[in-house]
């Protein structure tokens, strides 16, 4: 058989355009494996930055921890400041508010805090920086020392901006606790996974993008680039992170 009859036959004329297209496929492959590990090409993290420390209190919210999470990852990995979390009581954060050693606390209108957070704002050093996030109810707002502005203004900026969807919010938090993984540490702590879930999973140009500038934005977004399967707890079973960076300084 000669090779123009070869090229005649039926498998031949199925084969050759396979391999075109397996080729082809193989160079957009390897194009975009390229261009991934080229990553993040915006402005660098500056890393002097992780020895501001920014805190926020933890407290009796049903969905605190999970928000400190959010706020945790997003400050540590697009800003590069580092967080402390505050274990405090609503009595007591006014005045640890006050006295300047809390910067923000989300969520800290509750329909029961009413009156200390107005007292709060009237103080003229504390700011009303709008909802955390909101039910049909009630809107849940978060509190800013104006300390902030100067300590850290990409981030003051960032939490004034900060509204978390509510749906966004609670899909995040059953997820993480009806999930089979071993809690053996504080949400806030161990939240890297939550966090991770609510970056990847709502990455919209309307929620958390909306909050900040491009590049702190980007980095989240490569930060969570290579984790998958996020929507389904069946395939996921936990993400390898640097516990002494995201868990330092929560106690």
């Amino acid at each position: 058989m000669n090779l123009k009859n070869i090229r005649k036959q039926p498998w031949v004329q199925i084969l050759i355009p396979g391999l075109i297209m397996a080729v082809f496929a193989a160079i957009l492959i390897l194009a975009a494996d390229t261009c991934y590990s080229k990553g993040y090409s915006g402005p660098a993290l500056d890393e002097s930055k992780a020895d501001i420390v920014i805190s926020v209190a933890s407290f009796d919210d049903e969905y605190d921890d999970t928000i400190i999470a959010i706020f945790k990852y997003m400050t540590e990995s697009a800003f590069g400041y580092t967080v402390e979390v505050v274990e405090t009581t609503d009595d007591k954060a006014k005045e640890l508010m006050e006295d300047g050693i809390l910067h923000v606390i989300l969520a800290a209108s509750q329909p029961d805090t009413q009156s200390w957070f107005k007292s709060a704002v009237l103080s003229g050093t504390i700011l009303d920086a709008g909802p955390t996030y909101r039910t049909d109810d009630f809107s849940y707002n978060a509190l800013v020392n104006l300390k902030l502005k100067t300590l850290a203004p990409d981030l003051f900026e960032t939490v004034n901006n900060m509204e978390i969807d509510y749906e966004y919010l609670k899909e995040t938090h059953d997820w993480y606790h009806g999930s089979d993984m071993v809690h053996a540490l504080p949400l806030y702590e161990d939240g890297v996974r939550s966090a991770v879930y609510y970056f990847w999973n709502f990455n919209f140009e309307s929620t958390w993008k909306a909050w900040m500038a491009w590049a702190p934005a980007e980095r989240i977004r490569q930060s969570t680039e290579r984790f998958t399967g996020l929507r389904y707890p069946e395939l996921y079973l936990g993400i390898e992170y640097d516990l002494d960076r995201f868990g330092r300084n929560s106690d």
